[in-house]
């Protein structure tokens, strides 16, 4: 039996080569030609598998004998054993060899059917898909290796060149049946749609395509075969199968969406003049305008909606009766069309065409409604069905175009608040004094009812975060109402896009005042101190807002939320920038008005020769001008800012005009009596008429805001009105109230411009160091 197996073995080895030489000479050497007929080799393959299958037959009635040997003692067990694990395995290799004969069999006949003269396209493609499938089930750890790798490669390149043969014809087909020729007409699309079989001519051109891409080897034998491009439904069901059809229609959809839903969205109103379709029973031709101008008279829904059913229904006449793989071909586009469609009518025709403000939503609702009647007519035009989701599930689900629009309408009224004069102030804070509190009385105080506004019910919060009585503009207040409302709609909403891009919005609008406010009021911060005033006010009120806002709108939002992690990092950057740009702004108003008073007090010599009447009403002038000058930016100050504010504000500037005054007594060499004694009269006058500027709570804190510019010019009124032994006892050998305002250079230049060169004046000079 092993040696019949053998025998086998050799045969089968012989008509391997056999089947792989035929195959060689078929598919590598091109004598498809050659009188042999294609079947020979399918035969040959089938006469080895049935002496296999015979050879089986011998094997198995063998075995059955040797075990009744085996049984009955005739010969040696271990002799049986060896035999027929030998016999075993050779039936196993050839077990396999059978199954690789069986799918080479198929793979062969598939291509042999493939090539046949009536096989239509969608049934070649279904073949060339088998034998790759059947192919790829073949491995080289199969063995014999001439049918692993010999007869496999052959088969590979022959299943790949058939298949990419048939995909270029498919190809050409699909061009044939969908092109774009190019237009006499400047400015102009065409789109040109054959709902019938090629002409001859136009096989011809296919042919001529092929010849042209493949060697003529190849195109010969494909010439046959390029003349019978079937009909679309075929066409685009084979294109299917192959895995083709939607990268084309996606490109066709797209070509759609941009050169003729486009314009009409442009447009307006969907008049194009150019526009023309003519669908015949075999071609249609679609002319359009590539870009169209907007119409004047604004959006008409209606008008967009009129020309989009006009294209769509002449389209999907044109496609009628059309499938691609038993699905309608309009269905299958519109799934390419319907998310840039729905898209971009919602975006530039209803979104647009809709005024701001709309406060109850009546022109919406009805530019929805017309949009969904439009769903409608597509439905039955065939490009939806009933699982298109509706304009308005669609707008929810992507949410960008009424988002924007939301956002947009926010980001707009506040640029109107932003920009608003401040002429309409509102009060705000707490007037009470700062006060020590327990830690139950701040407990307390969080565990009342919060409002949402600070403007008038700042007393419920703890001392420690009220915020000073002052005033703000009415425009400010409405902007952090505007804020905190759009935080608010954030938090509530369970829609993470439409959250993140109201947070994102309220951030914008801080950002957009940082940026626009200063610019906006610019002009009148520096020229006028109140609005200085308020201007500083409403970043510090913001500020305040923003801090507040954990015990406000975040109260009832847990911890560990991600609105709750995210909204306070992303608010608290404009903190810093807020405060800063109110320093900035309140520093401009200050140094203006400093510049004013150096102007004023920029006259020579002011206490020279002041006993004459003339010169005396001069310098009264001067001074009078300065201080009506404070007087008044003191009292538009007053008027808005916290006091504590006002009060350093002032003492900045009555600070500037004082120091102004010693620097003039101290830079003058000679000051005569008389001058000295009516100066120190005026100086002295001057500080008490700037004492009240101060007055807090009854009483003037001048010497506790402006200690060092105060009591400097106190001192020099004493050296100026005092003689040399009071001097000398004012500064008490650098220990006295002299020496801790004044330095000794400036004592000692006071004393040389008062008193004559005399012996006592040497001696104080000289222990003036």
């Amino acid at each position: 039996m092993l040696g019949d197996i053998e025998t086998l073995e050799r045969d089968i080895a012989c008509g391997l080569e056999v089947i792989a030489k035929g195959l060689q000479e078929r598919y590598v050497e091109f004598q498809q030609v050659l009188p042999m007929a294609e079947e020979d080799i399918v035969m040959k393959v089938q006469d080895l598998g049935n002496k296999i299958e015979e050879k089986f037959k011998q094997a198995d009635s063998f075995i059955r004998e040797t075990s009744g040997l085996d049984s009955s003692g005739e010969k040696p067990r271990l002799a049986i054993s060896t035999q027929d694990r030998i016999l075993r395995k050779k039936l196993s290799e050839l077990s396999e060899c059978r199954q690789l004969l069986d799918k080479i069999q198929e793979i062969e006949g598939l291509l042999i059917a493939s090539r046949a003269d009536n096989v239509g396209v969608v049934t070649e493609a279904k073949n060339l898909i088998e034998c790759e499938t059947q192919l790829n089930e073949i491995t080289k750890d199969d063995g014999w290796p001439i049918l692993t790798g010999r007869v496999r490669d052959i088969l590979r390149d022959e299943i790949s060149y058939t298949m990419s043969s048939l995909k270029y014809k498919l190809s050409y087909g699909f061009d044939e049946f969908i092109s774009y020729p190019s237009t006499e007409v400047k400015g102009t699309v065409n789109m040109h749609i054959r709902n019938e079989n090629p002409t001859e001519m136009g096989q011809l051109r296919i042919a001529k395509k092929i010849l042209t891409k493949w060697n003529a080897a190849h195109a010969t034998v494909m010439l046959v075969h390029a003349f019978l491009i079937p009909e679309p439904t075929k066409l685009l069901t084979a294109l299917s199968l192959l895995g083709e059809v939607d990268g084309r229609l996606k490109k066709w959809s797209a070509y759609i969406v941009k050169n003729f839903v486009q314009p009409i969205l442009d447009s307006a109103d969907g008049n194009d003049p150019y526009e023309r379709y003519v669908v015949t029973s075999s071609t249609a031709e679609f002319t359009a305008s590539s870009k169209v101008r907007p119409s004047m008279k604004g959006i008409s829904v209606e008008g967009v909606i009129s020309a989009l059913k006009r294209l769509f229904s002449n389209i999907a006449s044109a496609i009628h009766g059309i499938e691609v793989n038993g699905r309608p071909l309009p269905l299958c586009l519109g799934q390419f069309l319907q998310d840039d469609l729905m898209g971009m009518f919602l975006k530039q025709c209803v979104a647009a065409s809709v005024p701001v403000p709309d406060p109850e939503g009546r022109s919406l609702n009805s530019a929805m409604e017309t949009a969904e009647s439009f769903r409608m007519d597509m439905i039955k035009l065939g490009f939806f069905n009933d699982s298109t989701p509706t304009f308005k599930a669609f707008s929810e689900q992507h949410f960008t175009v009424f988002i924007d629009r939301r956002c947009l309408e926010v980001v707009r009224r506040a640029k109107e608040l932003i920009c608003m004069p401040y002429l309409e102030l509102a009060e705000i804070g707490s007037g009470e004094e700062v006060s020590e509190e327990t830690i139950l009385q701040y407990k307390e105080a969080f565990g009342k009812p919060l409002p949402k506004s600070s403007t008038s019910c700042d007393t419920v919060y703890p001392v420690l975060l009220q915020l000073p009585r002052c005033k703000v503009s009415k425009s400010t207040v409405d902007l952090m109402e505007l804020v905190f409302t759009t935080l608010e709609d954030s938090i509530n909403t369970d829609n993470e896009k439409l959250a993140g891009r109201l947070a994102l919005t309220a951030r914008n609008i801080l950002q957009l005042f940082e940026l626009t406010a200063p610019r906006h009021h610019g002009t009148a911060i520096s020229s006028m101190p109140q609005m200085a005033a308020i201007f500083y006010n409403n970043c510090y009120y913001i500020c305040h807002r923003l801090m507040m806002m954990p015990f406000g709108i975040l109260k009832n939002v847990e911890k560990s939320s991600p609105k709750y992690a995210s909204f306070r990092p992303i608010l608290s950057d404009s903190l810093w920038k807020l405060r800063e740009i109110a320093a900035d702004m309140m520093e401009q108003m200050m140094r203006q008005c400093r510049r004013d008073i150096s102007v004023m007090m920029n006259k020579d010599a002011l206490f020279v020769k002041i006993d004459d009447l003339e010169r005396c009403d001069e310098t009264k002038d001067v001074l009078n001008g300065c201080l009506m000058h404070v007087q008044n930016v003191a009292h538009l100050l007053k008027e808005v800012l916290a006091e504590m504010v006002y009060s350093q504000t002032m003492a900045n500037i009555v600070s500037f005009l004082l120091d102004s005054i010693c620097d003039v007594i101290l830079r003058m060499e000679d000051i005569r009596s008389v001058d000295a004694d009516i100066s120190a009269k005026m100086i002295d006058t001057l500080l008490s008429q700037l004492g009240p500027i101060f007055m807090v709570n009854g009483r003037s804190s001048i010497h506790e805001v402006c200690s060092t510019s105060y009591f400097r010019t106190k001192e020099i009124i004493f050296c100026l009105k005092g003689s040399l032994q009071s001097i000398d006892d004012r500064w008490c050998s650098g220990k006295g109230p002299l020496a801790q305002w004044l330095q000794a250079s400036e004592v000692r230049s006071l004393i040389k411009a008062l008193f004559m060169n005399t012996e006592q004046r040497r001696q104080l000079l000289d222990s003036i160091f």
